[in-house]
């Protein structure tokens, strides 16, 4: 036998530290026995292995000094009297996975050093009195796998050193039998099954059929420090239910069908340290639930229909919480009420994955601004739509957030202002996101890790390039890519940082991330613009170096001309202006583009603007004169004049087959002004109604359009509520500056 074999035996057996050692050492004689066993003796120890040799009985020929007996692995369905009278020495002893189904009472006669009895996967149904009554050195008993429907305490019996029984995997359906327990102490009344075996530190009975527990149900177990009671059918905790267990370190009531936990439950388990509640029924706790708990490290309440734990301070008292788990819940989060965290200042792991938003529809910034020592914050599929400015304020030390799976169509610039954690990793996957803010990651550390995939992304701007500068690794694989030139800036970014953008050029998988969703180049490989922007592409440079810039001139020169005689056909029509010397471009400071359907609300909008704000505002619907020959030449004379054009967003002007072209139409030729002239043409956006139900509801191919057009951009809300509305308009007038045109009459 070698040392592996060895290595076996000591995770099969858990071989006590004191016993490691000699078994560390190269073995002085292999021999086998009459049946096939093989025997190999170290310095002070014996190890004989009969595994997987078909036996149907105990060998008899078996060393005396055997200290470690493998018999796993046979069928032996009978453990005899005095099967083991012959090894004295033995301290392990493994007869799993032998069929095993009836143990005789004196069947370890004589083995009183033995440690270590592994019995897991066989057949037993009971266990007789006294079974086990000669073992008194025995420290860990593996009863798991078997068919035991009940535990007789007197088969326990003597066992006062045992430290660790097992009896996973069975039928026990109640752990009271009512049958009087006497303990060397006295008498400890009815219903106490463990109470033979007062030095017991771990016991598991996860995946039985128990279906209640009790005070009697543990009693006795002063020295218990774990309890595993998962897998089971329990529906009920009642006060004083772990009474005894003064020194409990762990409880796993996990994966019952648990409703309430009266408020005593937990009484006493003031060492308690890790608790895990995960996958039950319970639709609230108790305010003085985990009040006993004050040493609690990790708790664990994922999977419940908990709905009212937000509003009380259920956790208060939990000061040396760091791992809570609350994820797939149905909490109602309410900014007003939201104290559940306060206290938890060591917390370092925080789940609520599908859950609710913790921020609400108010100014909830400070609700995590307490936990200071936060490493892991998870909030995925919670819905969230708006994250305040600040929310992750004085967060030093946090290294995972997950903000995965909500309707993000956006990030505040100052999200991580204060944040001055290192190493940050922020996956933000399966949002709407199509843009980012230039100085949104400026103040963190340049470690950090970024996953944008499955956004909005049809094209990387020049702010979000800007924003990448910060970040060690970006994911922004199966984004719906718009493919234009507009994109080629990103592209040969991403070509030049190709470790820096996840699944960039990757050739170990099959699939490519990076495609063209529009329909001209749809499936196309962003990486190679040579197709999609044939202009930019370094085979046609020389070319365009000599046509671009004769071409231009010769356009400027035209555009020039036309747009003199123009201006001079149309002065006879046109009001009498004065400008301000730095904006004599300029007809109107304001140009609406609307639907017809929104008509009655611009009419108000704009008279206030005009009455209030001496803007000079125009709109098709009251503007529109008769020289211009169509509407699409109206829209680009009052885009092209004005400073400031405001779009007003509905599902009218983005979906209505009437006249949402026109105001398409308008928006995209204000953008690229925008983007040609800079400040000196500015598209803003108002949205009368909810951003994401309308991007929601508008086809793949619409939203690619609409969101070309609007991403990056400054827009407001208009509010629901009347109280807001002056907040409102004080944002309207600095997005918009003061007036700058202004009109004395009109020409007759």
């Amino acid at each position: 036998m070698n040392i592996p074999v060895v290595l076996f035996f000591l995770l099969v057996f858990c071989i006590p530290v004191d016993l490691q050692d000699g078994y560390s050492q190269v073995p002085t004689k292999q021999q086998p026995t009459l049946d096939g066993c093989v025997v190999e003796r170290f310095a002070d120890q014996t190890i004989v292995n009969c595994n997987g040799l078909g036996l149907t009985a105990i060998p008899h020929d078996v060393p005396p000094d055997t200290t470690v007996f493998d018999l796993s692995y046979n069928c032996i369905p009978v453990l005899k009297n005095d099967s083991f009278a012959s090894l004295p020495h033995l301290k392990q002893l493994n007869v799993s996975h032998s069929c095993v189904h009836h143990i005789q009472t004196g069947a370890f006669n004589n083995v009183s050093h033995l440690k270590v009895l592994n019995l897991d996967y066989n057949d037993l149904k009971v266990l007789q009195k006294f079974s086990f009554s000669a073992l008194h050195s025995l420290e860990k008993l593996l009863l798991s796998h078997n068919n035991l429907t009940a535990i007789d305490p007197e088969s326990l019996h003597n066992l006062t050193n045992l430290k660790c029984l097992e009896v996973n995997h069975n039928g026990l359906n109640s752990l009271n039998n009512g049958s009087q327990i006497e303990l060397w102490q006295g008498s400890l009344g009815r219903g106490c099954p463990f109470a033979m075996i007062g030095k017991l530190q771990t016991l598991l009975l996860h995946g039985n059929s128990i279906d209640a527990i009790d005070a009697q149900s543990f009693c006795g177990l002063f020295s218990l420090k774990s309890l595993d009671l998962s897998h089971n059918n329990i529906t009920h905790i009642p006060n004083n239910s772990f009474a005894d267990l003064k020194m409990l370190e762990k409880l796993n009531i996990a994966d019952n069908f648990i409703n309430d936990i009266e408020k005593d439950a937990f009484h006493s388990l003031s060492q308690l340290q890790d608790l895990h509640l995960q996958k039950n029924s319970l639709s609230f706790l108790h305010t003085e639930t985990f009040y006993p708990c004050t040493n609690l490290k990790s708790l664990n309440i994922s999977f419940n229909n908990l709905t009212k734990t937000v509003s009380k301070p259920t956790f208060h008292h939990l000061y040396h919480l760091k791992c809570l788990d609350l994820s797939h819940n149905k909490l109602e989060f309410a900014c007003a009420n939201l104290v559940m965290f306060q206290g938890l200042q060591q917390l370092e792991f925080l789940d609520i994955s599908f859950t609710g938003d913790i921020w609400g529809h108010g100014n909830c910034s400070h609700t995590l601004q307490n936990l200071t020592n936060l490493v892991t914050l998870k909030l995925s599929y919670c819905g969230i739509g708006n994250i305040p400015s600040k929310a992750f304020e004085n967060q030093k030390n946090l290294q995972y957030l997950d903000l995965s799976i909500n309707i993000l169509h956006s990030l505040p610039s100052d999200i991580f202002i204060s944040c001055n954690s290192t190493n940050l990793n922020v996956n933000l996957k399966g949002n709407h996101i199509g843009s980012l803010q230039a100085g949104m990651f400026s103040l963190l550390h340049p470690a950090l890790e970024l996953d944008l995939s499955e956004n909005d992304f049809f094209q990387v701007d020049s702010y979000t390039l800007i924003a990448f500068h910060n970040v060690s690794i970006i994911n922004l694989s199966d984004n719906p890519f718009d493919c234009n030139c507009e994109l080629v800036a990103f592209v040969e970014w991403a070509n030049n940082h190709e470790t820096q953008v996840a699944g960039w050029n990757d050739t170990d998988t099959v699939t490519d991330h990076y495609k063209c969703v529009n329909e001209k180049y749809k499936g196309k490989s962003l990486e190679d613009y040579s197709e999609y922007c044939p202009s930019k592409s370094p085979n046609s440079l020389k070319l365009t170096e000599i046509i671009v810039p004769s071409l231009a001139a010769v356009i400027i020169v035209v555009a020039f001309l036309l747009y003199t005689i123009k201006r001079y056909r149309d002065s006879r029509y046109q009001p009498i202006i004065r400008f301000n010397l730095e904006h004599q471009d300029y007809l109107y400071d304001l140009f609406i583009i609307h639907s017809t359907r929104d008509v009655q609300w611009v009419r108000v909008f704009s008279a206030r603007l005009e009455e209030e704000g001496q803007y000079t505002v125009s709109y098709i619907e009251r503007d529109f004169p008769g020289r211009f020959g169509n509407l699409l030449e109206a829209m680009d004379h009052f885009v092209k004049n004005s400073r400031t054009i405001l779009g007003i967003i509905t599902m009218n002007s983005l979906y209505n087959a009437d006249d949402s072209g026109l105001c398409r139409h308008g928006l995209e030729i204000a953008r690229q002004l925008e983007i040609e002239q800079g400040a000196h043409h500015q598209l803003k956006l108002i949205m009368l109604e909810d951003m994401d139900s309308m991007m929601n509801n508008l086809a793949q191919g619409d939203r690619c359009r609409v969101f070309s057009i609007i991403r990056g951009k400054t827009y407001l809300k208009w509010p629901e509520d009347g109280r807001e509305e002056p907040q409102f308009w004080d944002g309207l007038k600095k997005i918009i500056g003061n007036p700058v045109v202004w009109q004395d009459e009109y020409a007759a």
